[in-house]
């Protein structure tokens, strides 16, 4: 809705608001996950449940991949689905 809304405005890509959702998403989940207490931030990494650990370095390197990942997600499939049901230009 927010590409609908800015569409006259500034002409971003539907794939650019996609990639731009893991920097609004990965601190919301970490926020979540804190105040919920399950997710714990060491000098290492994250400690998910006091079980699982993820290294700073592990995130650092999937964080670009999910940034490419939705990009493309919203470019072709959402932006396919907004075609089919007409909202697309």
């Amino acid at each position: 809705m927010l590409h609908l809304a800015l569409r006259s405005r500034v002409n971003l890509p539907l794939g650019i608001h996609g990639a731009i959702l893991p920097f609004i998403l990965a601190p919301a989940g970490f926020l979540l996950g804190r105040s919920l207490g399950f997710l714990q931030a060491t000098e290492h990494g994250f400690i998910y449940f006091g079980v699982v650990n993820v290294h700073y370095v592990h995130v650092a390197l999937v964080f670009p991949a999910a940034l490419i990942v939705y990009y493309l997600v919203w470019k072709y499939l959402i932006g396919f689905f907004n075609r089919v049901v007409g909202i697309a230009e």
